[in-house]
């Protein structure tokens, strides 16, 4: 928002346009603060997004440790691990893709 303001308050206030005095002080403060109230409701958007994005993330991989942890007591139970260790290797590149896009979001809204 200080980059907004900023910008902003580099601008003349006041612009003579043939016989017309324009007084763009308020147009100007107007402009500032739904770019601001934007910036912040959008921030807010993405925020909700990465968290909800990351618990779910979480929550994958939570699951898979546990799924991993199964004894292989008996056959089905081994199959059970071999097919989660299969499944890993299956959606590791969707993990870290989503792992990146996460953390994207997170550099995004330190900006």
């Amino acid at each position: 928002s200080s980059g907004i303001n900023a910008e902003y308050g580099n601008q003349p206030m006041v612009k003579e346009v043939d016989f017309i005095r324009l007084h763009l002080g308020p147009l100007t403060e107007s402009v500032q603060e739904n770019a601001v109230a934007w910036v912040t409701s959008l921030g807010k958007l993405l925020n909700i997004s990465a968290r909800e994005n990351m618990e779910s993330l979480k929550s994958t991989i939570d699951q898979l440790r546990v799924d991993l942890g199964r004894s292989p007591d008996t056959l089905e139970d081994l199959k059970f691990v071999l097919k989660t260790i299969s499944n890993i290797q299956d959606i590791t590149l969707d993990v870290e893709t989503r792992a990146r896009d996460i953390s994207e979001r997170y550099r995004t809204l330190k900006m």
